[in-house]
């Protein structure tokens, strides 16, 4: 079977294509070094938050962040 590229990618072929790479994205996004591994930046916090009595104060009830773990 012959390697040929997706019918969306061949409708693309006037298009400019560039390699981009995770050290791209890292700086485009703003990510910071995650503890754990990769990178990472949080991109919303929830206004409402919980004070639970497991927790060492209170908390958003939702978060969401940008990862990139190259």
């Amino acid at each position: 079977m012959a390697n040929r590229e997706s019918p969306a990618l061949a409708r693309l072929s006037g298009v400019r294509r560039c390699a981009v790479t995770a050290d791209d994205w890292i700086a485009h996004l703003q990510l910071a070094p995650h503890p754990e591994s990769g990178y990472f930046r949080r991109n919303y916090t929830a206004a409402l938050v919980l004070d639970l009595p497991d927790r060492s104060g209170p908390r958003p009830v939702a978060t969401a962040i940008y990862t990139n773990s190259r």
